[in-house]
């Protein structure tokens, strides 16, 4: 397996800012589902997912990876 990139100081910041956000709008997804908004609170959290998605993305890119790479091994046939 290649070994993993460090990443720089404005990516970490980035990922802190994108997991913030995500905590945000949870909180405020419970906020609306309280005030009865139901459809505010789903597309709070919806965002919120992608945010979370977003602080984890180098962690995604590297299971993906992982992934593809078990999954084109028992079909490479060169």
């Amino acid at each position: 397996m290649a070994r993993h990139r460090q990443h720089s100081l404005g990516e970490m910041i980035s990922s802190l800012t994108f997991l913030g956000c995500a905590v945000y709008l949870v909180i405020s997804g419970v906020d609306w589902r309280g005030q009865g908004d139901d459809i505010r609170a789903m597309i709070s959290w919806i965002a919120a997912v992608f945010c979370f998605m977003g602080a984890i993305r180098f962690q995604l890119a590297q299971w993906i990876m992982t992934l593809m790479s078990l999954w084109r091994r028992p079909n490479d046939k060169s």
